[in-house]
Protein backbone atom coordinates (compact mmCIF):
# COMPACT_ATOMS: atom_id res chain seq x y z
CA UNK A 1 0.00 0.00 0.00
CA UNK A 2 1.86 3.03 -1.29
CA UNK A 3 -0.70 5.64 -0.51
CA UNK A 4 -0.53 6.58 3.34
CA UNK A 5 -3.71 8.03 3.44
CA UNK A 6 -5.69 4.21 2.05
CA UNK A 7 -3.01 2.58 4.41
CA UNK A 8 -4.22 4.62 7.68
CA UNK A 9 -7.73 4.32 7.08
CA UNK A 10 -7.84 1.00 6.60
CA UNK A 11 -5.40 0.46 9.82
CA UNK A 12 -7.88 2.32 11.57
CA UNK A 13 -10.86 0.63 10.55
CA UNK A 14 -9.90 -2.66 10.96
CA UNK A 15 -8.47 -1.77 14.68
CA UNK A 16 -11.55 -0.01 15.57
CA UNK A 17 -14.13 -3.22 13.99
CA UNK A 18 -11.61 -5.61 16.23
CA UNK A 19 -11.59 -3.87 19.18
CA UNK A 20 -15.58 -3.05 19.07
CA UNK A 21 -16.31 -6.39 18.51
CA UNK A 22 -14.12 -8.03 21.29
CA UNK A 23 -15.58 -5.53 23.80
CA UNK A 24 -18.70 -4.85 23.46
CA UNK A 25 -17.76 -1.15 21.96
CA UNK A 26 -19.52 1.07 19.65
CA UNK A 27 -18.28 4.49 18.09
CA UNK A 28 -14.78 5.71 17.02
CA UNK A 29 -11.86 5.40 18.29
CA UNK A 30 -9.68 7.83 16.81
CA UNK A 31 -9.74 11.71 17.86
CA UNK A 32 -8.55 13.52 15.16
CA UNK A 33 -6.59 13.24 11.55
CA UNK A 34 -3.08 11.56 11.12
CA UNK A 35 -0.37 13.26 10.46
CA UNK A 36 1.86 12.54 7.52
CA UNK A 37 6.02 14.16 7.16
CA UNK A 38 7.94 12.63 4.60
CA UNK A 39 11.96 12.07 4.97
CA UNK A 40 13.91 11.78 2.22
CA UNK A 41 16.34 8.15 1.80
CA UNK A 42 19.28 10.39 1.97
CA UNK A 43 18.86 12.97 4.40
CA UNK A 44 21.30 11.26 6.61
CA UNK A 45 23.06 9.33 3.94
CA UNK A 46 21.81 5.11 4.07
CA UNK A 47 18.52 4.37 6.37
CA UNK A 48 18.70 8.22 6.53
CA UNK A 49 14.76 8.09 6.73
CA UNK A 50 14.50 5.00 9.56
CA UNK A 51 17.20 7.16 11.49
CA UNK A 52 15.31 10.49 11.35
CA UNK A 53 11.70 9.22 12.22
CA UNK A 54 12.95 7.12 14.67
CA UNK A 55 14.46 10.66 16.28
CA UNK A 56 11.07 11.71 15.93
CA UNK A 57 9.30 8.96 17.72
CA UNK A 58 11.36 8.78 20.70
CA UNK A 59 11.40 12.94 20.83
CA UNK A 60 7.85 12.94 21.13
CA UNK A 61 7.47 12.64 25.15
CA UNK A 62 10.09 15.34 25.46
CA UNK A 63 8.05 17.86 23.32
CA UNK A 64 4.80 16.62 25.06
CA UNK A 65 6.73 17.49 28.50
CA UNK A 66 6.24 13.97 29.53
CA UNK A 67 9.69 13.63 30.23
CA UNK A 68 12.55 16.91 30.66
CA UNK A 69 15.08 16.98 27.91
CA UNK A 70 16.24 14.73 25.83
CA UNK A 71 19.02 13.43 27.89
CA UNK A 72 16.27 12.15 29.95
CA UNK A 73 13.92 10.69 26.84
CA UNK A 74 14.33 7.05 28.50
CA UNK A 75 12.82 7.83 31.00
CA UNK A 76 9.30 7.41 29.41
CA UNK A 77 8.70 3.96 29.36
CA UNK A 78 5.88 3.06 27.61
CA UNK A 79 8.61 3.14 24.54
CA UNK A 80 11.72 1.04 22.71
CA UNK A 81 14.03 3.70 23.60
CA UNK A 82 13.44 3.12 27.31
CA UNK A 83 13.43 -0.84 26.34
CA UNK A 84 16.81 -0.23 25.11
CA UNK A 85 18.54 1.53 27.58
CA UNK A 86 17.49 -1.20 30.20
CA UNK A 87 18.98 -3.54 28.08
CA UNK A 88 16.63 -5.53 26.15
CA UNK A 89 17.96 -6.92 23.43
CA UNK A 90 15.10 -7.55 20.81
CA UNK A 91 14.73 -3.05 21.17
CA UNK A 92 18.61 -2.66 20.96
CA UNK A 93 18.57 -5.11 17.68
CA UNK A 94 15.86 -2.37 16.39
CA UNK A 95 18.09 0.31 16.83
CA UNK A 96 20.65 -1.58 15.45
CA UNK A 97 18.78 -2.52 12.01
CA UNK A 98 17.98 1.40 12.09
CA UNK A 99 21.68 2.31 12.01
CA UNK A 100 22.80 0.22 9.13
CA UNK A 101 23.35 -3.21 11.13
CA UNK A 102 26.66 -2.79 11.99
CA UNK A 103 26.57 -4.22 15.26
CA UNK A 104 27.91 -1.11 16.74
CA UNK A 105 26.48 -2.20 20.69
CA UNK A 106 24.09 -0.17 22.56
CA UNK A 107 26.66 2.81 24.11
CA UNK A 108 27.73 3.58 20.05
CA UNK A 109 23.75 3.07 18.94
CA UNK A 110 22.68 5.91 22.02
CA UNK A 111 24.92 8.23 20.83
CA UNK A 112 23.76 7.92 17.10
CA UNK A 113 20.44 7.89 18.33
CA UNK A 114 21.12 11.27 20.41
CA UNK A 115 21.74 13.24 17.03
CA UNK A 116 18.84 11.68 15.67
CA UNK A 117 16.58 13.09 18.40
CA UNK A 118 18.40 16.71 18.91
CA UNK A 119 17.75 16.59 14.85
CA UNK A 120 14.42 15.92 15.16
CA UNK A 121 14.04 18.53 17.72
CA UNK A 122 15.88 21.40 16.43
CA UNK A 123 13.28 20.69 13.09
CA UNK A 124 10.01 20.90 15.49
CA UNK A 125 11.06 24.32 16.81
CA UNK A 126 11.89 25.27 13.60
CA UNK A 127 8.44 24.61 12.35
CA UNK A 128 7.24 26.17 15.60
CA UNK A 129 9.07 28.98 15.04
CA UNK A 130 7.64 29.80 11.66
CA UNK A 131 4.47 28.72 12.88
CA UNK A 132 4.63 31.63 15.47
CA UNK A 133 5.94 34.12 12.96
CA UNK A 134 9.26 34.34 14.62
CA UNK A 135 11.77 37.11 13.38
CA UNK A 136 13.49 35.81 9.70
CA UNK A 137 16.83 35.71 11.75
CA UNK A 138 15.44 33.60 14.39
CA UNK A 139 14.85 31.07 11.99
CA UNK A 140 17.70 31.62 9.91
CA UNK A 141 19.40 30.45 13.21
CA UNK A 142 17.13 27.48 13.88
CA UNK A 143 18.03 26.38 9.89
CA UNK A 144 21.38 26.34 10.40
CA UNK A 145 21.72 24.49 13.73
CA UNK A 146 19.71 21.73 11.21
CA UNK A 147 22.27 21.98 8.54
CA UNK A 148 24.66 21.73 11.35
CA UNK A 149 23.06 18.53 13.03
CA UNK A 150 23.01 16.91 9.65
CA UNK A 151 26.75 17.40 8.80
CA UNK A 152 27.49 15.92 12.51
CA UNK A 153 25.01 12.96 11.98
CA UNK A 154 26.87 11.86 8.13
CA UNK A 155 30.49 12.45 9.91
CA UNK A 156 29.09 9.77 13.23
CA UNK A 157 27.47 7.66 10.82
CA UNK A 158 30.59 7.60 7.82
CA UNK A 159 33.07 6.56 11.15
CA UNK A 160 31.42 2.96 11.26
CA UNK A 161 32.49 2.31 7.41
CA UNK A 162 36.20 3.20 8.20
CA UNK A 163 36.99 -0.16 8.65
CA UNK A 164 40.24 -1.92 8.56
CA UNK A 165 41.77 -3.82 4.78
CA UNK A 166 41.54 -7.41 6.84
CA UNK A 167 40.59 -9.52 3.11
CA UNK A 168 41.82 -8.63 -0.57
CA UNK A 169 39.45 -10.20 -2.97
CA UNK A 170 36.56 -10.18 -0.71
CA UNK A 171 34.71 -7.08 1.55
CA UNK A 172 36.81 -6.04 4.46
CA UNK A 173 33.01 -5.46 5.59
CA UNK A 174 31.70 -8.39 5.29
CA UNK A 175 34.97 -9.84 6.99
CA UNK A 176 34.83 -7.82 10.03
CA UNK A 177 31.49 -8.45 10.54
CA UNK A 178 33.15 -12.00 10.78
CA UNK A 179 35.42 -11.31 13.52
CA UNK A 180 33.44 -9.53 15.13
CA UNK A 181 30.74 -12.43 15.15
CA UNK A 182 33.21 -14.86 16.45
CA UNK A 183 33.69 -12.65 19.53
CA UNK A 184 30.99 -14.14 21.10
CA UNK A 185 32.87 -17.82 20.51
CA UNK A 186 34.23 -20.18 18.51
CA UNK A 187 31.71 -20.63 15.33
CA UNK A 188 31.40 -23.17 12.51
CA UNK A 189 31.49 -21.75 9.27
CA UNK A 190 27.77 -22.89 8.08
CA UNK A 191 26.81 -20.80 11.06
CA UNK A 192 28.93 -17.59 10.11
CA UNK A 193 27.87 -17.97 6.24
CA UNK A 194 24.24 -18.02 7.40
CA UNK A 195 24.79 -14.81 9.62
CA UNK A 196 26.49 -13.22 6.65
CA UNK A 197 23.66 -14.44 4.29
CA UNK A 198 26.28 -15.96 2.03
CA UNK A 199 25.09 -19.43 0.38
CA UNK A 200 27.81 -20.83 -0.99
CA UNK A 201 30.31 -22.72 0.72
CA UNK A 202 32.97 -22.49 -1.61
CA UNK A 203 32.68 -18.93 -1.90
CA UNK A 204 33.13 -18.13 1.58
CA UNK A 205 36.11 -20.39 2.39
CA UNK A 206 37.82 -18.68 -0.47
CA UNK A 207 37.03 -14.75 0.14
CA UNK A 208 36.63 -14.78 3.50
CA UNK A 209 37.78 -18.10 5.69
CA UNK A 210 41.08 -18.60 4.08
CA UNK A 211 42.64 -15.25 4.06
CA UNK A 212 41.65 -14.42 7.36
CA UNK A 213 42.66 -17.64 9.51
CA UNK A 214 46.32 -17.69 6.42
CA UNK A 215 46.18 -13.40 7.87
CA UNK A 216 46.13 -14.99 11.45
CA UNK A 217 42.91 -13.11 12.03
CA UNK A 218 41.05 -16.94 12.86
CA UNK A 219 42.33 -20.33 14.10
CA UNK A 220 40.76 -24.11 13.88
CA UNK A 221 39.67 -25.37 17.41
CA UNK A 222 40.60 -28.62 16.37
CA UNK A 223 43.50 -28.31 13.77
CA UNK A 224 43.30 -32.06 13.63
CA UNK A 225 40.12 -33.44 12.11
CA UNK A 226 40.02 -30.22 9.88
CA UNK A 227 37.78 -32.12 7.31
CA UNK A 228 34.89 -32.44 10.00
CA UNK A 229 31.76 -31.03 9.18
CA UNK A 230 31.45 -29.77 12.65
CA UNK A 231 34.98 -28.03 12.76
CA UNK A 232 34.81 -24.74 14.16
CA UNK A 233 37.07 -21.17 14.01
CA UNK A 234 37.96 -18.77 16.29
CA UNK A 235 39.64 -15.98 16.87
CA UNK A 236 43.59 -15.12 17.43
CA UNK A 237 44.97 -12.44 19.27
CA UNK A 238 45.79 -10.27 16.45
CA UNK A 239 41.82 -10.91 15.44
CA UNK A 240 39.96 -10.03 18.66
CA UNK A 241 42.29 -6.58 18.76
CA UNK A 242 40.98 -6.18 14.85
CA UNK A 243 37.30 -6.93 15.80
CA UNK A 244 37.12 -5.39 19.32
CA UNK A 245 38.43 -1.82 17.57
CA UNK A 246 36.39 -1.39 15.13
Amino acid sequence: MWNAGEFMKTLKQHFTMSYNSRRAHAGTMWEGRYHVRVHKLDDFGMGGAAMLTAGYIDVNPVKAKIVSGIENASDYRWGSYHEACGGDEDAIRGYDAIYGGHGLGWERLKELHMHSMREAAREIAAREAEDEGLSERSVSALAHERREAQRLMRLELALPKQVPHVVDEGSDRVALNALKAMLRGPMRPVQLRDMLGIASRSYFTLHYLSPLAKAGYIEMVDSVNKSSCRCAYRLTRKGREVAKWH
